[in-house]
């Protein structure tokens, strides 16, 4: 039966398919649907984004109409009514530029702002993920972990069962022996197979959120690496991703308070229009091209000049304006001071806690050293007979629950660095 067990093992572990965190992590950036559409939404900003080079360039624009007059009315020279029918062909091009609005300037200079802090955002919602991923992986590490001990102390279940077999048959121990200790290896099995519906589940739910599909997820197995990095003394500055995005807020609406201000000032443009005309009765014949371009070149008009736009009054529309964006301004400084707060509170938190994890670590090790010497001496003293399956049950639950707090330890260390990392 050992044999069996033994060989299924090593069939899996050779078909097995090994994923790293750091693997995780580059394959659902990859992946992840929701970054894809936020770096969608940054590439369209920027190519809306109106630069100030392009506030100067001129509009052109070309206006034409054909007309048709149908009715009569009065001739000035005889007082008399006539007819006024008629066919009417209007040319226009028209160009203007914006020599002075301060308002287009502080609007271009904001919209720069914008695409930076949706730049710095996809990075916020890219540790977010990264935190989850990370969550998630070593969560299913400790399942994992969980259940390679358990089938380690079935192994040696199995052979105390096989013991016992073997003494039973030669009239050494009786059968209740024998039948203790196969209800041991049976709730061993149980616990066994829970563990591993368990851990099928978390690596489930790891991959949904990495975006994979995995044809078989019993073969995936999770890498783990002891790191023995001491606890990190980093600190929250003003480069902080959170704080840049703040800092980046808070310029922005100060262009916007630039913005309302830049409202009563004047917007001078320079303007050019050349226009000409086509008449004709429609009791009159078209004489052909030639008319067409006599009258297009008598008639034609041009017309240059400046145009300056003053506001006076618009009701107190740009004080209440520019009010609000003041208190905006308050309100972000507060909100800039509040965050550092908050990530100053929660780097000292989490090195606290990496700090007395990793002098909680050495104290569990001891304590595994010595579970498991008390594991061999009372296997060895249930293997003579002098103490009962109980006993020997008790102590190897206490065996399993010390090789567990040893490796959830470790992974709570290395989940504590990940995420200073992460943080940083």
């Amino acid at each position: 039966m050992l044999w069996i067990s033994l060989l299924s093992f090593a069939q899996i572990s050779a078909q097995s398919e090994n994923w790293s965190l750091q693997k995780c992590l580059e394959i659902g950036l990859q992946n992840n649907l929701e970054l894809k559409c936020k770096m969608l939404e940054i590439e369209k900003s920027k190519t809306s984004h109106t630069s100030q080079l392009m506030n100067w360039l001129p509009n052109i624009n070309i206006y034409t109409d054909h007309t048709y007059n149908f009715g009569s009315t009065i001739d000035p020279a005889t007082n008399n009514r006539v007819t006024s029918n008629y066919q009417y062909d209007y040319l226009n091009l028209g160009a203007h530029i914006n020599l002075f609005d301060l308002y287009s300037i502080q609007k271009t200079q904001k919209e720069t702002i914008e695409i930076a802090i949706n730049d710095l955002d996809y990075q916020r919602i890219v540790k977010a993920y990264q935190m989850l991923i990370v969550k998630h992986y070593m969560e299913s590490l400790l399942t994992q972990k969980l259940l390679s001990i358990q089938i380690e102390q079935i192994q040696n279940t199995k052979k105390e069962v096989n013991r016992i077999e073997k003494e039973v048959a030669n009239g050494n121990k009786a059968k209740s022996d024998l039948y203790e200790i196969q209800l041991i290896a049976a709730n061993e099995e149980t616990h066994k197979l829970e563990t591993e519906q368990l851990f099928e589940q978390q690596k489930l739910n790891l991959f949904q959120l990495l975006q994979v599909t995995v044809k078989n997820i019993k073969f995936i197995q999770l890498e783990f690496t002891i790191s023995h990095t001491t606890a990190s003394t980093t600190t929250i500055n003003d480069n902080h991703l959170e704080l840049k995005i703040v800092e980046l807020r808070l310029l922005s609406n100060q262009k916007l308070l630039s913005m309302n201000r830049a409202l009563k000032f004047p917007t001078i443009q320079t303007f050019y229009n050349i226009s000409s005309f086509y008449y004709q009765p429609l009791s009159t014949n078209f004489n052909g091209g030639n008319q067409f371009q006599t009258q297009l070149n008598n008639n034609k008009n041009q017309l240059i000049g400046l145009r300056m736009n003053i506001p006076v009054f618009n009701g107190f529309k740009t004080e209440k304006l520019i009010q609000c964006a003041k208190i905006e301004s308050e309100k972000i400084k507060l909100e800039r001071e509040q965050m550092k707060q908050k990530l100053d509170n929660q780097i000292m938190l989490k090195i606290t806690q990496l700090e007395q994890q990793i002098a909680k670590q050495q104290q569990l090790e001891t304590n595994l050293m010595l579970t498991k010497e008390v594991y061999r001496t009372t296997q060895s003293k249930y293997t003579r007979g002098i103490i009962e399956v109980s006993l020997f049950t008790l102590t190897k639950n206490q065996l399993l629950i010390a090789e567990l707090d040893v490796l959830k330890n470790q992974i709570l260390i290395q989940f504590i660095q990940n995420e200073l990392e992460i943080m940083k």
